[in-house]
């Protein structure tokens, strides 16, 4: 890194904090972000959590074995083997080790991410004021000042997107990362201890990686310690400028390579990303014209922090040109002076000036070139770090200046108490928006009702509550609004109306949404397979293979399709060519229940009874529920002459069925020697009796109000 010579007073470690002035910011900390997020333990899954975590089998640890953590670090579910934030995404399958799908943990280790990030950034601010460049102005009120800055960002309700949105701990692990290695930089220039020296400079470098493991932000490291060092160390930085040139242009260098390098492994060139335009309702030119009135609104969003300013939706017109919104050029002009004065005055108040430059400066990469969406308030959690700390300067100072004037003294200092107390009332009662999906989009719907996606979602809501009807109105609403964050968009809302179509019943409409939403989009492989599922229910076979195949086409790897084509095969007979299909289909987690059983039938089929056990076992195991598995692991085992364990199995079933007529007449449709569609039947011969010599031992523990079932089992039991 760079020198610390010709800084003497810069290697002086400045005063300990006492041992009361520790417990008191740890604590004051602590207390107060748990009560603004003490209302975020359980909140639910939302939007990208259930993609990237929730529905992510690459983040499902069984344990902690080397190859299962390493699975983690290729967690991308759009690239399979495709190292992906593996930092960020090794604390998730963590999380799913010790609690699964319990979201109490997650949040719990979000909350622990955002109190580590606040007290780093308290121990940094807090020696930063002790540099010798800014000791005379700002020794004195260090402790309150740091701590006052620290809480003002912490309990700001900006921050709950980064914080209670479980997925964007990618967010604020990189900020605790980054401010982290800030924290050993600036070590690393305060101690003479050679040793030391080594420890903080191996911290700052450890801090970096983790930050850009943990998300592609942390590239940006080098430019703020750069930035930092410049505007805050340096007291003479045209010397540094012009001794250092050689050390300046060899960080630069590698931090280019470190970004291109990037590039080239993630979007395939270092020009690459600039395709994913293709996709998106702008242009790179218009999203350069508009984010600078974006930037200015994450400003409005820091100093106004209503609740009802924030929101996961935000709708924001495209600017394509310098006056189209007018506002277009008034955002780039403000923008523009505010840069300006930053630097001119950057020696008369260096504080201020690194604040902001910081906070533009941490912009960079999300509100530039690349084809990401056009606003996010999580965005804001590493550049809004030190933009709190010139208003603590301001407020600190004031209460100081009254030190003479008990009222008045009084009177600011419960201003700033109040002001704090505001901010995390504001963020509590953000965080009731993140409670459930509905309650997220509800409010998303308020602020954003012109978004496709707002209706797209709220459908979803409903689609999970088995609400069709209101998942219905919800998609063709959705149809009607104008604002869209990828091209085409529709094309998911038709996909999800031929779900919805499909569960209620209306095949025609089920199969003219699909047909739609394969013209937006023709590489929609669910839809294809969607699609082959409702002319396979209509008896075409010849159609229901053709989009089988397509669907395989268009995701070769796709492990649903496999599965599809299987049973495909299955259905015709053709035994040996549906194994390779299911046997892919095993890898998927959530298909391998299903393609364990149809891969025991086959090996009963083809008279392998230990193999049929061992399938028909696992597929028990993955789905308890599922009663054709059961059933099928139950006759296998009495074929093979173990009546204990065929019994057994049956004796699971027996009970509950006493209790649920619909489980009673499903059962027994399963019993059937007749050719069933699906190819799923069982032998009725072996089970049957079986069964009913079961149902006739319990059925004088069935209630008086079952008397339409018992007259059911009787006459099944008679006919035996």
């Amino acid at each position: 890194m760079l020198t610390t010579k010709g800084l003497p007073h810069a290697a002086i470690d400045p005063p300990s904090l006492t041992y009361k002035q520790k417990l008191f910011f740890v604590l004051f900390l602590l207390i107060l972000i748990l009560l603004s997020y003490s209302n975020t333990f359980h909140s639910a899954w939302q939007f990208d959590d259930i993609s990237n975590i929730s529905a992510n089998p690459r983040l499902h640890l069984k344990d902690l074995s080397l190859t299962s953590l390493q699975q983690t670090f290729f967690a991308d579910m759009r690239r399979s083997g495709h190292l992906y934030r593996p930092v960020a995404c090794l604390t998730f399958a963590l999380n799913y080790y010790f609690g699964g799908q319990d979201v109490f943990g997650y949040h719990a280790v979000n909350l622990a991410v955002h109190f580590l990030a606040s007290l780093f950034l308290f121990l940094f601010i807090y020696r930063t004021l002790l540099l010798p460049s800014l000791s005379d102005r700002y020794a004195v009120h260090a402790y309150p000042i740091a701590l006052l800055a620290a809480v003002l960002w912490a309990v700001h309700p900006i921050q709950t997107q980064a914080v209670t949105y479980i997925v964007q701990r990618m967010t604020s692990l990189s900020g605790l990362f980054y401010v982290l290695s800030m924290y050993g930089y600036l070590r690393f220039r305060q101690v003479h201890n050679p040793r030391a020296k080594a420890l903080y400079l191996g911290l700052c470098v450890l801090g970096f990686v983790l930050s850009f493991g943990s998300k592609e932000n942390g590239i940006l490291l080098p430019v703020s310690l750069f930035l930092y060092e410049i505007v805050l160390i340096q007291q003479r930085p045209a010397d540094l400028l012009r001794k250092g040139a050689k050390k300046i242009l060899f960080i630069s260098i590698g931090v280019l390579i470190v970004g291109v390098a990037y590039l080239v492994y993630e979007k395939g060139g270092a020009f690459h990303f600039l395709n994913e335009y293709a996709f998106r309702p702008f242009s790179l030119g218009e999203r350069l014209l508009t984010q600078p009135r974006i930037i200015l609104f994450y400003l409005s969003l820091l100093l106004y922090p209503d609740p009802s300013r924030f929101s996961i939706a935000h709708s924001f017109q495209v600017s394509t040109s310098l006056f189209n919104p007018p506002s277009t050029g008034l955002a780039i002009l403000a923008l523009g002076a505010c840069l300006a004065c930053l630097i001119a005055f950057v020696w008369r108040v260096p504080l201020v000036s690194f604040a902001f430059l910081f906070f533009f400066l941490n912009h960079v990469l999300e509100s530039s070139v690349f084809a990401l969406e056009l606003v996010y308030e999580h965005r804001n959690y590493i550049p809004s770090m030190f933009i709190f700390l010139p208003f603590a300067v301001g407020l600190v100072k004031g209460v100081h200046a009254f030190r003479g004037r008990r009222f008045m003294m009084f009177s600011t200092s419960a201003a700033v108490f109040v002001l704090i107390l505001a901010l995390g009332h504001a963020t509590y009662v953000r965080n009731f928006a993140w409670k459930t999906h509905k309650t997220l989009w509800t409010d998303a719907l308020l602020k954003a009702p012109d978004q496709m996606r707002v209706y797209y979602s709220l459908g979803l809501h409903y689609r999970e509550l088995g609400q069709w009807d209101k998942a219905i109105d919800c998609f063709l609403e959705g149809l009607k609004r104008p604002v869209v964050h990828i091209r085409n968009e529709a094309y998911l809302l038709h996909y999800e109306l031929g779900k919805a179509y499909s569960a209620v019943g209306d095949r025609q409409r089920a199969v003219l949404s699909y047909l739609e939403a394969l013209r937006l989009n023709p590489e929609l492989y669910p839809a294809l397979i969607n699609l082959a599922g409702q002319y396979d229910a209509e008896g075409n076979e010849a159609l229901a293979e053709l989009y089988v195949r397509k669907a395989l086409e268009a995701n070769p790897k796709s492990e649903s399709a496999h599965l599809n084509m299987g049973i495909f095969h299955f259905r015709q007979g053709r035994m040996d060519e549906a194994v390779p299909f299911l046997e892919t289909a095993m890898k998927d987690e959530n298909l391998a229940a299903r393609a364990c059983l149809y891969l025991g039938v086959i090996h009963k089929h083809k008279k392998d009874l230990e193999r049929a056990a061992i399938r028909l076992k696992k597929a028990v195991e993955l789905d308890p529920r599922n009663l054709s598995s059961r059933l099928h692991l139950a006759e296998v085992y009495l074929v093979k002459g173990q009546d204990r364990e065929g019994r057994k199995e049956i004796d699971r079933l027996v009970p509950i069925m006493i209790q649920d007529q619909a489980l009673f007449e499903q059962v027994m449709g399963l019993l059937s020697d007749e050719p069933d569609p699906r190819g799923l039947n069982v032998s009725s011969k072996i089970l049957r009796p079986v069964i009913l010599e079961m149902l006739e031992k319990h059925s004088g523990t069935m209630r008086p109000m079952d008397e339409e079932l018992k007259k059911k089992m009787e006459k099944e039991i008679e006919l035996r």
